[in-house]
């Protein structure tokens, strides 16, 4: 159960994440249909973690799981896109 919400939870930020204006990983044709998925996989992570954890341990834990991917979205989106231009980005 506890691989099952942490893969719903990822599933649901990547969702949600495909579903925005501002991503440039891939064309997407039908936003609303990926933010209305991630909504569903979002609420069926909670049942899962629910169900593993506990009502409120479950939902701090899937909530971390579902936060730690939509943190880590546009790094990935940006390092995507420096590879595609053939440039590499650096701070400071």
């Amino acid at each position: 159960m506890s691989l099952l919400y942490l893969a719903l939870a990822m599933a649901a930020a990547i969702a949600f994440y495909l579903g925005s204006r501002h991503q440039t990983l891939r064309v997407v044709t039908h936003p609303r249909r990926l933010r209305l998925a991630g909504g569903l996989l979002l609420v069926l992570a909670w049942v899962a973690a629910w169900r593993a954890l506990g009502f409120w341990g479950g939902g701090f834990a899937m909530l971390t799981a579902f936060m730690l991917t939509a943190v880590a979205l546009p790094y990935l989106n940006a390092w995507v896109a420096g590879r595609r231009d053939g440039e590499t980005r650096h701070v400071g």
